[in-house]
């Protein structure tokens, strides 16, 4: 189930990665994220804001048992959440992080696209420590093929460690919860298992950027 975990979130990162990068090619999106303090100093709109909520909305606005749809539909909620996360991390990097983002979420689906192909051999049923620090290892070897491929300046390369590095802390802050969802899966639905326990994935990672970016605006750091 965990070799279909992965296959998802590079699916997932892959769709949120194409959004960003489409979206922020655009000015007049960019300067739809952000407006500017009295000081002059950017900082998110009220519709930059909206973007940032709109995947807890949807995946609030979804069917609790998500193993009562069809596979196709489950599939079609998951690329559009992914979309939506991507949306939500444009303003984030336009305003914010100001580096390539898209280039560090393409980092992020390679790095568990490997991960799909090795558990795949290793036939790993869960997710362990020793499997996360193998996907960080990945990810930080992809982060670092890509700056010296591409010529990525030192904060494209920190992004991109930083995307590895969350990603992986996500993975283990929900391991319990995949656990769980594993456990109560047929072994003829793992499909829907791996994209349910996906999409958690994902929901925990627009959570931790709301809850940061809230208490770094609550105390001023945020501008």
């Amino acid at each position: 189930m965990i070799s279909r975990l992965f296959a998802f979130m590079g699916g997932g990162a892959a769709i949120s990665a194409a959004t960003v990068f489409l979206l922020t090619a655009v000015p007049e999106y960019r300067e739809f994220l952000y407006v500017r303090d009295a000081e002059g100093l950017m900082m998110l709109s009220v519709g930059a804001w909206i973007l940032l909520l709109l995947p807890l909305m949807m995946f609030l606005s979804v069917p609790k048992e998500l193993k009562a749809l069809s596979f196709a539909a489950v599939l079609l909620i998951f690329g559009l959440f992914c979309s939506l996360v991507g949306a939500a991390l444009s303003g984030v990097a336009v305003v914010y992080v100001r580096a390539n983002m898209a280039c560090a979420l393409g980092v992020a689906a390679g790095m568990f696209a490997i991960m799909a192909v090795t558990e795949a051999a290793c036939r790993k049923d869960m997710i362990s420590w020793y499997c996360i620090v193998v996907t960080a290892l990945w990810g930080l070897l992809l982060s670092g093929a890509v700056y010296g491929l591409f010529g990525l300046s030192l904060v494209d390369l920190a992004v991109c460690v930083a995307v590895v590095v969350i990603f992986c802390a996500i993975l283990a802050y929900s391991g319990s919860e995949i656990q769980r969802i594993a456990t109560a899966a047929k072994p003829e639905r793992l499909n829907h298992t791996a994209i349910t326990a996906a999409l958690a994935v994902f929901l925990n990672l627009i959570g931790l950027v709301v809850k940061t970016l809230r208490f770094w605006e609550s105390r001023g750091n945020c501008k």
